[in-house]
């Protein structure tokens, strides 16, 4: 790869992120086929809670923009994605409406896995662990 750190890469922009894939058809496939399973799982993250839905976004914008600016576009006029690849990358920050769903979903999933998992305190602890990290995670997201 070029050397680019992950945040380099999350923070370039389709133009100067192209400068580091454009050498090669082949690097430029692996980001496309890095993006798309980072939009699969990220759309997977919508309906299962231990799936991060916005970092995977944030992956898949930053792999499209590396691999083809027809797809980064396409991907961010999506209604469900574009506004908030946008917020992040203008402010660092995420609507004030995802982070409370979010921390809803959270709660609501790990408390119904706690009653349907059977007496096994190392699975609580495990789950309760999970929770607690996630929680504190999107608690402490800005918001705009």
């Amino acid at each position: 790869m070029d050397g680019s750190s992950p945040r380099q890469v999350l923070e370039a922009t389709p133009s100067e992120a192209r400068g580091g894939a454009s050498g090669g058809v082949v690097l430029r496939g692996f980001f496309l086929v890095l993006g798309t399973l980072a939009l699969a799982l990220g759309i997977l993250g919508i309906f299962l809670p231990l799936l991060p839905t916005t970092p995977l976004l944030l992956v898949a914008a930053a792999c499209y923009g590396r691999a083809s600016r027809r797809v980064y576009d396409w991907l961010l006029s999506r209604s469900w994605a574009g506004p908030v690849i946008r917020q992040w990358r203008e402010g660092r920050t995420i609507p004030r409406r995802a982070k409370v769903i979010a921390l809803a979903l959270v709660v609501a999933s790990f408390s119904a896995t706690f009653l349907l998992v059977p007496n096994c305190a190392y699975g609580y602890a495990l789950l309760g662990a999970i929770a607690i990290g996630l929680l504190i995670f999107l608690g402490g997201l800005r918001t705009a």
